[in-house]
């Protein structure tokens, strides 16, 4: 097995959502991702490599209860729709041990910036006496340790991921920081899928994945009458269909 460095071409995945009425979104849904993984060093069973990407989403939403926003419309009745954004950049490390006949397959420590929605829970006032809560845009700054399992063969295979994540608040648009009770946080994100991959000729596989998952930050609380952000959540799913050149 040959040792040394740069002895492969970088792995670049994109992947582009498609607007359906299949979705809460009701056609509104835009969704890009790109992931480059370069290995670098090779030592006998494990590869050494860095990681990057950037993705970007918006999704419709319906609000469950009223909020105060930021921007020209500072008011917004429960039962409304909303579009919600998200921006994010990655760069980090990867250990590659798919050789290695492991049920771990790649392990990788990467730093990531996210602009995104966050909501503030405040003490009621007396000119919002139904709701003080205010949705902002928040750019944040987190750690994430990654394990993996990936779908590498041909036919029907499992593949999981879980991240533990650690990071802090950078930024909060008409919430000054230093008010709130906390702005660092630790969170758990978990994915699980089925994927299914068909060689068509000695370089083109076509691929295809069935996966959902979720994300799950918690930020303590002191019981103080300070503004609080809340604890987001999010789960997913989706399918996905595709092409995979290898040269």
């Amino acid at each position: 097995m040959q040792q040394g460095w740069f002895l492969t071409l970088p792995d670049i995945h994109w992947q582009q959502g498609l607007a359906t009425s299949f979705s809460r979104s009701r056609g509104a849904l835009e969704a890009q991702d790109i992931q480059l993984y370069w290995p670098m060093l090779r030592q006998q069973e494990v590869l050494f490599g860095l990681i990057a990407g950037s993705s970007n989403a918006q999704q419709l939403h319906t609000t469950a209860q009223p909020l105060r926003l930021t921007g020209t419309d500072p008011y917004l009745a429960a039962g409304q729709d909303i579009l919600l954004r998200q921006e994010e950049y990655f760069a980090g490390l990867a250990i590659d041990t798919r050789f290695s006949n492991t049920a771990i397959t790649r392990t990788s420590l990467s730093y990531h910036y996210r602009r995104h929605p966050l909501l503030v829970q405040n003490p009621a006032e007396p000119l919002f006496p139904v709701s003080a809560d205010l949705l902002s845009t928040a750019r944040t700054g987190l750690w994430e340790l990654r394990t993996e399992r990936e779908a590498l063969r041909y036919g029907w295979q499992w593949h999981w991921s879980l991240a533990l994540l650690y990071g802090a608040i950078g930024d909060l648009q008409q919430q000054p920081l230093r008010e709130l009770q906390e702005t660092r946080f630790t969170g758990l994100q978990l994915q699980l899928g089925l994927l299914w991959r068909q060689r068509l000729n000695q370089n083109l596989n076509a691929v295809l994945n069935l996966s959902g998952g979720g994300e799950f930050w918690y930020l303590p609380e002191d019981n103080s009458n300070n503004p609080a952000l809340e604890s987001p959540h999010r789960t997913d799913y989706q399918i996905s269909a595709g092409l995979n050149w290898r040269l």
